[in-house]
């Protein structure tokens, strides 16, 4: 889900939640593999940076990849240039 502060995840299938600060958005991107594994569907993987100014990555499987792609930068990345 986008919101107006960033992106909140959460699994479907356990209580796993992760909202992802919009500040903190660096680049959106599509994807078929994240951490090594390879994804069946298609993905948009998000490079962020957390507290620490160390980078992360989340990837969530999405039907139209580019159209959330777009809409990501749109909100989040952007805005903060």
């Amino acid at each position: 889900m986008i919101h107006r502060g960033g992106l909140l995840f959460k699994n479907r299938f356990s209580s796993t939640r992760f909202d992802v600060p919009g500040e903190s958005i660096k680049k959106a991107y599509h994807a078929t593999s994240h951490k090594g594994a390879r994804l069946y569907k298609s993905a948009v993987k998000v490079d962020f940076s957390t507290s620490g100014k160390r980078m992360d990555t989340i990837a969530f499987k999405l039907a139209y990849p580019p159209q959330w792609i777009e809409i990501i930068e749109k909100a989040f990345i952007k805005k903060s240039k």
